[in-house]
């Protein structure tokens, strides 16, 4: 499913909830969690996939980062695969071009065997006048399955977690304030699974 040839083609394109007592911050408590519940998973814009059958997660949190961020340490954990940054999961990232998959950035992950392969698309929303960034993140597989032992969720999260939740940033550590995940049957969302040695670790 990814074969040589495939990840050429994708990498030549590319340019290289209710109550207020979750552990949030002060004042920005009630704010994010009235914003969160007004976002409907059902809304997320999604890759999508051709295979009938197939895992997939969506995600939305809040980051207590700007969307600006959010969205170059991303992109800096992406491009620094081969040096600064190690996939926790193993696999590859590849940034696909600006809204080819929609939202405001998009990426596709490849198994180091070249069986798996899944696409995921990130929409960001500034909130408080740009100190929080609402993230909904989608990922799906594109080959058949029904259980990714949370691939698809460290898809996501490898991508936004911080030194907090053991991984290993690369220009901004990033804060998750809050965040809720819709798994697909038999999908899992589990952070312990997306590595096998701890993620601060590696």
């Amino acid at each position: 499913f990814c074969s040589t040839s495939a990840l050429r083609h994708i990498r030549g394109r590319h340019p290289p909830f209710g109550e207020c007592s979750l552990p949030m911050v002060g004042a920005l408590r009630c704010v994010v969690l009235v914003a969160l519940s007004g976002v409907s998973f059902a809304e997320m814009v999604c890759p999508g996939s051709e295979v009938f059958i197939h895992a997939g997660v969506r995600v939305i949190a809040t980051l207590a980062a700007s969307c600006d961020a959010v969205r170059a340490e991303a992109v800096a954990r992406v491009e620094g695969q081969a040096s600064t940054w190690r996939v926790p999961h193993g696999g590859e990232y590849m940034r696909a071009e600006l809204g080819e998959l929609g939202g405001d950035l998009s990426f596709s992950w490849c198994s180091g065997d070249g069986t798996l392969f899944d696409k995921m698309v990130f929409s960001l929303t500034p909130l408080e006048s740009n100190s929080t960034c609402q993230v909904e993140a989608c990922s799906e597989s594109q080959t058949a399955s029904l259980r990714d032992r949370s691939r698809n969720y460290c898809n996501l999260k490898m991508l936004y977690c911080g030194s907090e939740e053991g991984c290993l940033p690369v220009v901004h550590d990033l804060h998750t304030t809050a965040e809720r995940t819709k798994k697909s049957r038999l999908a899992e969302a589990n952070l312990r699974k997306c590595s096998a040695v701890p993620l601060n670790l590696i």
